[in-house]
């Protein structure tokens, strides 16, 4: 079986793809990268999927971090009735 690396992880370690999403935001919402528009949504929109089929994968710079997500959602094209579908993932992470 021959498959991409979206689907490798998707099947193999989905938390893992999801940290790499996250970690390519974070850079790029310091600044250290600057993706095109369209790459930069594209990455938002991927990773609050990923977080609303998966959960969030708590790593040192997601969980719980507030700056990043309300970044993450000023950069997704999602609607707004979404992000309060999965605002309960987003906040529990800060309660655990």
């Amino acid at each position: 079986m021959n498959l991409g690396p979206e689907d490798f992880f998707n099947n193999a370690n989905p938390y893992a793809r999801t940290s790499i999403i996250a970690r390519l935001l974070e850079t790029a919402r310091k600044g250290y990268w600057n993706p095109t528009t369209d790459t930069r949504t594209y990455l938002a929109n991927e990773y609050i999927n990923m977080v609303n089929q998966y959960g969030v994968a708590c790593c040192h710079h997601t969980c719980g971090n507030i700056v990043f997500n309300q970044w993450l959602v000023s950069v997704s094209s999602l609607n707004s009735l979404f992000f309060n579908f999965i605002c309960g993932c987003f906040c529990s992470s800060y309660r655990s």
